[in-house]
Formats: C-alpha cells, sequence, structure tokens
C-alpha cells in the first residue's frame, strides 16, 4: 500500500536511513506490506522548477509501476517542476539501480564524500525524458 501519511513516520523512517533533516517542505511517499515502512521516496528543497528527492529501499520487490507512477506524478506533473535531483552515495545499490530504472542521468561525482569514502553522486531526472508519467511500461510489476 502506499502512504504518504503520517509525514513525521515517513521521514523518520528515512531519517534513519538517510540522515536527512527535517525541513517544513517535505513530502514523502511510502510502500507499506504488513504495516511496516519497506520503502520510501521523499522530496524537499523545492525551488522555482526544481526539488531534491531521496530514496530509501528496505525491499525493491515492493516497488511496484504503480508506486513509481506515484512518486514522478507528484513532482513533475502536480508541482509542475521540470528537474528532480538526488545525491546518492554509491553504496546505496537499490536506490542507484532505481534511479538509472527510471532514467536519471548522472551529472557529477563527488570523490571519496559518501559512506566509507566511496563516491556521492549527483542524479537528475528530467520531466522530459521522464516516459514512466506519460503512460510508458517498463519492466517493474503492476
Amino acid at each position: 500500500m502506499i502512504v504518504t501519511e503520517p509525514k513525521e513516520a515517513i521521514w523518520a523512517w528515512a531519517n534513519n536511513r538517510l540522515k536527512i533533516p527535517w525541513s517544513s517542505d517535505f513530502v514523502g511517499f511510502g510502500v507499506t506490506q504488513d504495516s511496516c515502512l519497506k520503502a520510501v521516496v521523499v522530496y524537499n528543497g523545492f525551488t522555482r522548477r526544481v526539488c531534491y528527492t531521496h530514496v530509501a529501499i528496505d525491499d525493491p520487490k515492493v516497488i511496484t509501476r504503480t508506486f513509481v507512477r506515484a512518486v514522478l506524478e507528484y513532482p513533475f506533473v502536480q508541482c509542475d517542476l521540470k528537474y528532480v535531483i538526488g545525491l546518492v552515495d554509491e553504496t546505496n545499490e537499490s536506490a542507484l539501480t532505481l534511479y538509472r530504472h527510471l532514467g536519471a542521468k548522472e551529472l557529477h561525482r563527488f570523490p571519496g564524500a559518501g559512506v566509507k569514502d566511496c563516491d556521492f553522486l549527483l542524479l537528475s531526472l528530467d520531466r522530459d525524458d521522464c516516459k514512466w508519467i506519460k503512460g510508458g511500461n517498463y519492466g517493474l510489476r503492476r
């Protein structure tokens, strides 16, 4: 089940995994299974036509087409943003797999800035390149 409330619980779950600070513009989407959060995609730092996204996934099997479309329609359709950008540690394989599957492009690599001196990656997803919000079917389960 996709949840957006309670905001504080979604933030706490994401913060526990990603160490992101609370922000007044925080918006989160979570996937629950057996009443437990298994994955979240959250947004903050809304600036003009861009926002930041953060992804934490404990169980990649819960990521469905419905969830992907919901988390992409929010910034690109409801908020009319042009770009979503994310900073991802290269050790966060689940998040990187999702970002890349969605079509995100690597803009910059920060060598040694991530966990255990791994790289931190700056990724961007452009609304014009986002086939998910145009009804495409790109390989995830329903």
